[in-house]
């Protein structure tokens, strides 16, 4: 199971493994099928964001919170005498257990904090309820569940490419959201809504960026069919008078509809970076990225003023020498026969080799 997903969950792992030994299997059967639906979902999904995605459709974090609560209630309401009281030091233990499991993630030093408030408190106790009684004064339990979350935020902030600016600001905001946050259902409600407004942030961004990816395609398509014409193949003439018109309705549709011009472009990180970004190098980050050379910029920018959007005719287009050089891409194939890929992984992992989450496999 993914180190992120295992540490999501187990925030509910020590109220479902108190109430295993304090009900009987009837009255537990309710939390025990919630729970084990989660842990599916926690299984078959590997990274964190999927595991979020499927655990928010089926609503498992407000489900297994309700049966929580259930398993507290019908606790509280048997006579003494048939209560199954757990010791103290059993109590505790869970948590200590849970404990040295944060020990071993690097990145859980918010849920760690909260760990070591929470289990001096069983020193001297006697029964689990008066650690309880102690812990609910600071809102332990709470925090163990919200810290959780937010250690799991943090990290992902940490793994994102700092140009990424709106995915590092909503993950600034739900870090924010668990700390501020008082109960669990309050800290789903903020996230829940702060992930509808992401989402709708992010089908817009995504919409931007692929208009620039039909840019750049479009740039790419120009220059191989003016160098087919070079060469005498006028047929080409067409089809370069077709990806033109394609160029300068997308061209448009980006200023006229999102005021994103080039100059605006060129100032936005995460923008400027589509212009030349051509693949992920590593599944963890996109802090570093296959590329073009970043010349072709200024070779972009001189196509779209003095080709494209000019008066000029296709033929002329065709003919014309730039000032700028297009810097061509690797190949697949030099990149299969040279290596280039695996140039690429050694050292990408090189250059994070100092990120405290960051595992090479070299």
């Amino acid at each position: 199971m993914n180190d992120q997903v295992a540490q999501m969950v187990s925030g509910f792992k020590l109220p479902y493994e108190t109430y295993k030994g304090m009900l009987t299997p009837e009255e537990f059967a309710p939390l025990e099928a919630v729970y084990s639906e989660m842990m599916e979902i926690a299984e078959k999904h590997d990274d964190f964001m999927a595991f979020n995605d499927a655990a928010m459709k089926a609503n498992i974090f407000v489900r297994i919170s309700e049966e929580i609560e259930k398993a507290r209630q019908i606790y509280e309401t048997k006579p003494k005498e048939e209560r199954k009281t757990p010791s103290a030091q059993s109590f505790i233990a869970q948590y200590k257990a849970l404990y040295d499991q944060a020990l071993a993630a690097p990145h859980t030093y918010k849920t760690r904090e909260v760990y070591e408030k929470l289990l001096p408190m069983g020193e001297g106790a006697e029964t689990p309820l008066e650690v309880v009684a102690a812990a609910e004064q600071e809102n332990l339990f709470h925090k163990i569940g919200a810290m959780g979350v937010y250690d799991t935020y943090k990290l992902d902030y940490d793994k994102t490419d700092p140009n990424e600016e709106l995915l590092r600001n909503y993950r600034t905001d739900v870090m924010r959201i668990c700390e501020e946050s008082l109960t669990n259902d309050e800290m789903t409600y903020r996230i829940d809504m702060r992930v509808f407004e992401h989402n709708r942030e992010n089908n817009r961004d995504n919409f931007i960026i692929h208009l620039i990816a039909n840019l750049v395609g479009c740039f790419l398509d120009i220059e191989l069919t003016k160098s087919w014409i070079r060469i005498g193949k006028l047929e080409y003439l067409a089809g370069l008078i077709a990806v033109r018109e394609e160029a300068k309705s997308t061209y448009k549709v980006l200023v006229d509809e999102y005021g994103l011009d080039w100059d605006k472009a060129m100032t936005i990180p995460r923008y400027k970076k589509r212009f030349v970004m051509q693949a992920a190098i590593l599944p963890e980050t996109t802090r570093v990225f296959h590329a073009m050379a970043p010349e072709n910029l200024e070779w972009m920018k001189e196509m779209l003023f003095e080709e494209i959007l000019s008066d000029m005719s296709a033929a002329e287009m065709a003919l014309r020498k730039p000032k700028n050089v297009f810097h061509p891409l690797t190949l697949d194939e030099h990149s299969v026969k040279y290596g280039i890929g695996d140039k690429l992984k050694v050292h990408a992992q090189e250059v994070l080799k100092d990120y405290y989450w960051f595992k090479p496999s070299f």
